[in-house]
């Protein structure tokens, strides 16, 4: 092969892997979002009322079986819970979960394990200010 030629080669095939690996990242992300039963949550609790807060960023969480790490932006009103979800996760829409919807919420170690609907969510504790863990404890034990 000429070899003024391999390194235009390259290039080419270095690009068509980079807009495929693209691609793939682009529709993973909807398909975990579908998977996981995000969406489902994301269809029931749309972004009614933009936040007007202060909100706690770069929080983990557990959503079924799915671990965000470090990509989650967590507030808390009176009324709701909200998360939104940071790259890579950028295909999940943002959550607005009236707090008396929440379930079960319980501390554990580091944690507040807590459903949603039915579907287990876990929160870093310490993502949320001190009245907003209190506000939430409270509705899922009235719920519960």
């Amino acid at each position: 092969m000429d070899d003024s030629i391999t390194p235009i080669l390259s290039a080419v095939i270095i690009a068509v892997a980079g807009v495929f690996a693209w691609i793939i990242f682009q529709s993973s992300g909807k398909g975990l979002s579908n998977v996981s039963g995000w969406k489902t949550l994301a269809d029931k609790y749309p972004v009614t009322t933009e936040f007007d807060g202060v909100w706690r960023e770069n929080q983990s969480a557990t959503f079924k079986n799915l671990t965000f790490n470090d990509c989650l932006d967590i507030g808390v009103t009176t009324e709701h819970l909200y998360i939104t979800v940071g790259p890579p996760f950028k295909n999940f829409e943002p959550l607005q979960i009236p707090l008396n919807e929440i379930q079960e919420a319980q501390k554990k170690g580091l944690w507040l394990s807590m459903r949603i609907d039915g579907k287990p969510l876990i929160i870093k504790y310490d993502a949320m200010p001190d009245n907003a863990r209190e506000k939430i404890m409270f509705h899922a034990h009235a719920n519960g």
